[in-house]
């Protein structure tokens, strides 16, 4: 008797067990990353949707931005700036103004939602700030048909590239001639750019 009691509590065990195991695990809502909006020099507007609450309106909302890498990253993470508001939000699309950015650089942004059963994120996206708009460039050793032209960074990043333009529709080549297409490259690499061909005894903007 003593066995058969004990043998039928194991099956009891047994069956609730993995009745027990069967449930969906608890999560926290449903989040999509939506484009981010209104980028900017040194901020841009981060937006995520709550599709599904999973039960509990969250509690928080918001989004997480750091340096573009092709990797997943979440709130705590070494690098990661969290721009998130409080209150009780169901289901439906938000949007935080993210500042304290760099001029045009690249970035990784997740949208995500906390309630009771745990945080939820979107998919990253990635965007780029603006560049800080240059420096009128710096002219200097005119003589009758060419200019130095030094190209004035304004305190933008080593990668960005700058195209120089002339007030009568054309462009700045890498050679130093005048042509139809625009044509970029990096501060360092344009350095000190002579302008050739010019017309002697003419006003030149560029």
């Amino acid at each position: 008797k003593f066995y058969l009691i004990f043998a039928c509590q194991l099956i009891l065990l047994a069956q609730l067990t993995e009745s027990f195991c069967a449930n969906p695990p608890v999560t926290g809502p449903a989040v999509t990353t939506l484009a981010p909006t209104n980028m900017n020099i040194l901020s841009v507007r981060g937006r995520g949707q709550i599709t599904s609450t999973n039960g509990f309106n969250a509690t928080n909302r918001g989004v997480v931005i750091y340096s573009y890498t092709d990797t997943d990253k979440i709130i705590g993470e070494s690098g990661v700036t969290n721009f998130s508001a409080d209150g009780d939000f169901g289901t439906g699309s938000y949007n935080l103004l993210c500042t304290g950015l760099s001029a045009n650089m690249h970035y990784n942004i997740r949208a995500h939602a906390t309630n009771p059963n745990g945080t939820g994120y979107g998919s990253r996206m990635d965007f780029w700030t603006l560049a800080k708009a240059p420096s009128a460039p710096e002219a200097r050793n005119a003589t009758l048909s060419t200019l130095d032209l030094v190209v004035m960074e304004n305190g933008n990043p080593a990668g960005t590239e700058y195209c120089i333009t002339e007030s009568g529709g054309m462009y700045v080549q890498s050679d130093g001639s005048l042509g139809v297409s625009p044509y970029w490259q990096s501060a360092a690499l344009w350095y000190t750019v002579t302008i050739t061909r010019l017309t002697p005894n003419s006003g030149y903007t560029f």
